[in-house]
């Protein structure tokens, strides 16, 4: 979200918008977050980090996955064990019913692969 304090800066009008996010959903540090779309992991790392939830990264690319895989390997190790990310598709899921608290999405423009319909 940008605004006088972000300027031009895409990454500080990202960060605003996920503080944004952040406040109104009211979520709580006690959070289990599935941050559906990850990409790279730099929004699952930052909700990590910045607000101590556990979060799970999932998306599409495998390319994007190992990168963010890449990413949380840089972290120290508490840091570590706060994050996974995982290569699948949102109509077809790798997780228990109830695994998350949270659900995290945004700037994702397809979470589906060809021939599976949710």
């Amino acid at each position: 979200m940008f605004d006088d304090s972000t300027g031009d800066d895409f990454l500080k009008a990202c960060s605003n918008l996920n503080n944004m996010m952040v406040t109104k959903g009211q979520i709580d540090a006690s959070a289990n977050v599935l941050n559906l779309g990850c990409g790279n992991g730099t929004t699952a790392i930052w909700l990590s980090g910045n607000r101590n939830w556990h979060v799970t990264g999932v998306d599409l690319s495998g390319v994007r996955v190992q990168n963010a895989q890449n990413a949380r390997a840089r972290l120290d190790q508490a840091a570590q064990e706060k994050l996974a990310f995982e290569e699948a598709s949102a109509a077809d899921l790798p997780f228990d019913d109830a695994s998350f608290t949270r659900l995290w999405s945004q700037a994702v423009s397809t979470t589906y692969r060809k021939g599976i319909r949710a």
